[in-house]
């Protein structure tokens, strides 16, 4: 009975404490609650994202054809002289009579080294030094009248072969050639007052072998081979693009449009048909199928620099913003005076998320008050306008301000005796350097297009910045890449 009394006493001193006690806890969370809650009323979570913009890229892909490989294939393909004979036009002589009588001649022609250099009307001109030694007479029964022998002739000249180059809708070779002389003289006197021009009869026979001389030297550009490089530029083709702070694969895709031709243009040491790939030159979350498509025929198109220009999107995650907010402004607690004593107050978290234009910046705040049995504290928002630097590489944060402040104490005492640290230190802590993005980027994107059969080949590559969205997970800005481009081809030669 003593054990049982025992423990109702001590059941009814627990009821009673607790009775007493609860006001004082629910009191004490009330205290604690109220010097935790929220400082600034959370701004609106609001994102968007970069607008799509695929500009259409043109790039030159020209194939090219070294005079030194016409010179080789004339050279192999020239025989090392042109013959002749026939008979000529009759011609007359007076010897106490006038005789008319019949003419024949002979030559050769021997040829020496050839050359190749850019000719009249934008077309190759092919030189072939000759040396022509020859006889000429009268024939037949007025020769041995006349008792005239045949008299030799000797001249030095050149020949030329002009070809015009051009391209037909299936990508072959247009070619046209036209063979001539350059001051050919191949007179001898065949009798006293009497000459004989052999000029005509040697031009007639060396040109025909001309021709097929240009025809052949032309046949290097090979049909097939303008056709496999196209065909290899033709397709559609995708390589993966790993850029700083983004963890979700991105893509380069590069889909052809259109092939067009502008003529062949002729340079000191080399002609090129010049030829331009127009292209969409984009990156996205997916990857384009590679794909070989048939070749198209060409269009007319205008004599233009080749280049690229595709957006990239750098990014800033609001992830990577927490992190490097905490290492920059977490390091020191503030301390300043109150009226209560000395204070301190620690920057201990952060939340940064897209508050539709503006940055919504939350600041938590860890206080501590000599007078006080709990420490307070709460979050503190901000809202900051991203703003990039004009021709720079970089973003800073502007126009730092409060959202609506709540009806506390600890805000109040914060946004007034420490304005000046809390806006100043995010002011200077907000600023981003997108160098490394920058350099990573436009390395990646001139990696990516070199590789392959057709890789591109580029001139003063660089990425500009362009417009700035938030996003959902990041911070965007639009990296504008541009350069010159050309189209290294196998069939360039």
């Amino acid at each position: 009975m003593a054990s049982q009394s025992g423990k109702r006493v001590w059941i009814i001193v627990g009821v009673v404490l607790a009775a007493l006690l609860l006001p004082v806890l629910i009191l004490v969370g009330l205290a604690w609650y109220k010097i935790r809650q929220d400082l600034s009323q959370p701004p609106l979570h609001a994102s968007s994202q970069l607008p799509a913009n695929v500009p259409t890229s043109v790039l030159a892909l020209n194939v090219n054809l070294p005079f030194d490989r016409l010179v080789a294939k004339a050279e192999a393909a020239a025989p090392r002289s042109y013959s002749g004979s026939g008979d000529g036009t009759p011609m007359c002589v007076t010897k106490g009579v006038k005789v008319c009588s019949g003419t024949h001649y002979d030559f050769s022609a021997t040829r020496g080294r050839i050359s190749v250099a850019a000719g009249p009307a934008n077309s190759l001109r092919i030189t072939v030094p000759l040396q022509v030694s020859g006889h000429a007479g009268f024939r037949g029964d007025a020769a041995r009248a006349l008792h005239a022998q045949d008299k030799s002739f000797a001249a030095s000249t050149s020949a030329f072969v002009d070809v015009a180059l051009g391209m037909q809708q299936d990508w072959c070779p247009q070619v046209k050639v036209n063979a001539d002389f350059s001051n050919l003289d191949a007179r001898v006197e065949i009798a006293p007052r009497t000459v004989f021009d052999a000029s005509s009869y040697i031009r007639q026979t060396v040109q025909q072998g001309l021709r097929k001389l240009g025809e052949q030297a032309a046949s290097v550009i090979q049909c097939v081979d303008i056709r496999s490089a196209l065909q290899d530029a033709w397709a559609t083709r995708s390589f993966p693009l790993a850029l700083l702070g983004d963890p979700k694969p991105l893509y380069v895709n590069l889909e052809p449009v259109s092939l067009g031709f502008s003529g062949v243009k002729l340079s000191s040491s080399s002609a090129s048909f010049l030829i331009s790939l127009a292209a969409r030159v984009s990156v996205s979350d997916a990857a384009v199928a590679v794909a070989t498509r048939p070749l198209p025929g060409w269009t007319a198109a205008p004599v233009t620099p080749g280049g690229v220009q595709l957006t990239v999107p750098l990014r800033i995650s609001y992830a990577w913003l927490d992190a490097h907010l905490q290492s920059i402004l977490a390091r020191k607690p503030l301390s300043f005076a109150t009226p209560r004593g000395p204070a301190t107050i620690a920057l201990d978290k952060f939340n940064v998320y897209p508050a539709g234009d503006r940055l919504a910046v939350g600041v938590h705040l860890d206080a501590t008050f000599p007078d006080s049995f709990f420490d307070s504290g709460g979050w503190l928002y901000l809202t900051a306008r991203p703003v990039l630097v004009p021709e720079g590489k970089s973003v800073h944060l502007a126009d730092i301000g409060y959202s609506k402040l709540t009806d506390s104490e600890l805000a109040r005492m914060v946004t007034s005796l420490l304005d000046k640290e809390i806006r100043g230190n995010l002011a200077s802590g907000g600023q981003f350097d997108l160098t490394d993005n920058i350099a990573k980027a436009t390395d990646l994107v001139k990696t990516g297009l070199a590789n392959g059969k057709t890789g591109l080949d580029f001139k003063d590559a660089s990425i500009k910045l362009g417009r700035l969205v938030l996003g959902e997970d990041a911070l965007l800005v639009e990296g504008v890449f541009s350069s010159g481009g050309d189209i290294n081809s196998p069939g360039s030669g």
